[in-house]
């Protein structure tokens, strides 16, 4: 990860570290001793992450904040409490998501993956949008002349809709495991 151009990096949130390219990235991170802040829906879940940081012997700080991205009472007390720890961010990486096997809905009223893989990155962005300003401000981000930076995950499933329909990301008509609801919500991030 390319250094600010002062030379400091603000503290970086991951979304959805348990598994995969988050539980990668936040490995990464660690071990170029980035301060890290890792939501996911359990700490016991987080744990395997938080194992392998630890044995690889780095001396990076980890912040655990748990947070069920289906509700929106939970993004919003997510970002109370990454407010909580650091007054700036230098990166988003909004990688949380799912995947489900069938229909599913949020308390929001929202089909679940248009919840988890688009509203809760849309709604987490903008609560943290002032830490991320405040980072950029001091030149305290990866990006040009210090931004900020978020970066939301995708995946190959954005090209099985062709063209976002929107009346189906609330409350689709049909599913299809992975052409449906799914690729609908990446294809709206």
């Amino acid at each position: 990860t390319d250094i600010s151009p002062n030379g400091e990096l603000a503290p970086i949130v991951i979304t959805g570290t348990t598994s995969g390219i988050g539980a990668a990235l936040a490995r990464q991170l660690a071990k170029e001793g980035r301060e890290l802040i890792l939501v996911n829906r359990s700490r016991d879940r987080t744990q395997a992450t938080l194992d392998a940081i630890e044995q690889s012997g780095t001396q990076a700080t980890i912040h655990i904040v748990e947070a069920d991205l289906s509700t929106t009472n939970a993004v919003r007390s997510a970002a109370d409490q990454i407010s909580q720890l650091t007054p700036q961010l230098s990166v988003l990486f909004n990688n949380a998501g799912v995947l489900l096997g069938d229909l599913a809905y949020a308390s929001s009223g929202n089909e679940m993956h248009y919840q988890v893989n688009t509203v809760a990155p849309y709604l987490l962005s903008r609560l943290l949008k002032p830490l991320l300003q405040t980072a950029a401000e001091a030149g305290n981000g990866p990006g040009p002349a210090g931004q900020a930076v978020i970066v939301n995950t995708n995946s190959a499933g954005v090209d099985f809709p062709g063209t976002l329909q929107v009346e189906e990301l609330r409350k689709p008509t049909k599913f299809r495991k992975l052409v449906g609801p799914y690729a609908h919500s990446k294809l709206a991030l």
